[in-house]
């Protein structure tokens, strides 16, 4: 019963992309903290460099 009652709260609250979206952007955020990480490395390495 509980799960039948979560699953009519997110197909009511959200059409079917938003959760698409939602899994997407979880599964990019830690390619986007990889990214920041390296970045943030770089620009130390430059820093240091000049």
């Amino acid at each position: 019963m509980m799960m039948d009652v979560a699953y009519g709260q997110a197909e009511a609250s959200s059409p079917s992309p938003s959760p698409v979206s939602a899994a997407s952007a979880s599964a990019s955020l830690p390619i986007f903290l990889t990214n920041a990480m390296a970045f943030l490395a770089v620009s130390g390495i430059m820093f240091r460099l000049f």
